[in-house]
């Protein structure tokens, strides 16, 4: 029996007596997340037949989320609808237990985790994880569940399995392993394309413009580092998109951008290094304010903020971020 299959058996054997299962993604889920736990929901299926929801904190913001999650009709129950007691077991999907980035209880403990972020030591207590640091994506891990035990992916299920490895790898060009490849291929066949390109291009508001038009303007390149600020947002999501349309910049290697979602600072770092260290660093800047996590090449953080400090709290993080990378010294050039 290879690995994958043990996997597999000691999974039935812990999701089969349950009686109502939770599937909770980290908040304001991405792609990944979203596609993951709509795939474990339907591996889960496949062996009982009670009730699972699938759960989220904080928002969906991004309009490709949004579409995604329209187009391919997958349910998602906000947390604050939820009531943790009345499930027997509970599954943690692109997130792990204690990061800071989900919204499970500290009082409970997840019976489930399937992660590629780095091991951390409180999923060790968890009765099943199976977390890759090297893996791009998990809907490339849940794919191969799927495959593994003999499961028929329906045409809306590839496709959004297909759109969660595509989104998070950037296409296969960032952070992907073979297991994202394979899975990709496999998929691809079974995508309903139309839906796709819905995804992939939807329409955005005003607002969307505004805050793009506000980042640009105050965007400050460091040598081979940008950093901007989109100030406050009612959709954390474009703290990350603004991040990754940036990072396109020619001699642009790294980038970081900040924003105010509610009373936190969100920041999110981008790289086009091919080592990586992107989890490294945001963890390095963010020590001893909050909370953050990622790995190779992207990355984000969160920082509670007080009353009138956004502007104290940039300084810190940009001055972080410079030293880290070693541009702090470099002239300084407005993007536009």
């Amino acid at each position: 029996m290879t690995g994958l299959q043990k996997k597999i058996e000691l999974l039935k054997k812990i999701i089969v007596p349950s009686r109502r299962v939770l599937i909770l993604t980290h908040d304001n889920p991405d792609p990944d997340a979203i596609a993951a736990s709509f795939g474990l929901k339907c591996f889960f299926k496949e062996y009982m037949e009670q009730e699972i929801v699938l759960s989220f904190g904080g928002i969906v913001g991004r309009a490709e989320n949004q579409s995604m999650i329209q187009h391919l009709k997958i349910s998602m129950t906000p947390v604050e609808q939820v009531r943790f007691q009345d499930y027997s077991l509970v599954a943690l999907v692109d997130t792990q237990p204690m990061t800071g980035n989900n919204s499970l209880p500290d009082s409970v403990m997840p019976d489930i985790v399937i992660d590629h972020h780095p091991l951390r030591e409180e999923t060790k207590k968890v009765r099943f994880f199976d977390v890759r640091q090297e893996a791009g994506s998990c809907s490339g891990i849940v794919t191969s569940y799927l495959r593994e035990a003999g499961i028929s992916i329906q045409p809306r299920l590839a496709t959004a399995l297909y759109y969660g490895i595509k989104s998070d790898t950037n296409d296969l060009g960032r952070n992907a392993d073979a297991l994202d490849v394979e899975s990709y291929l496999f998929l691809f066949p079974k995508v309903q394309r139309d839906i796709l390109n819905r995804i992939v291009h939807p329409k955005v508001s005003a607002d969307y413009f505004r805050i793009l038009n506000r980042a640009f303007k105050k965007a400050r390149i460091h040598g081979s580092s940008l950093i901007t600020s989109i100030g406050r947002t009612r959709n954390p999501d474009m703290v990350a998109e603004v991040a990754d349309m940036l990072l396109r910049h020619e001699g642009v290697e790294w980038v970081l951008v900040m924003g105010i979602f509610r009373k936190a600072m969100i920041l999110s770092v981008r790289t086009s290094d091919m080592r990586g260290g992107a989890g490294d660093l945001v963890q390095s800047m963010v020590r001893g304010m909050g909370k953050a996590g990622g790995h190779g090449m992207m990355a984000g953080g969160k920082i509670d903020v007080k009353n009138g400090l956004t502007q104290e709290l940039e300084e810190i993080l940009q001055e972080r971020f410079l030293k880290k990378i070693g541009d702090i010294n470099q002239p300084v050039e407005a993007l536009v």
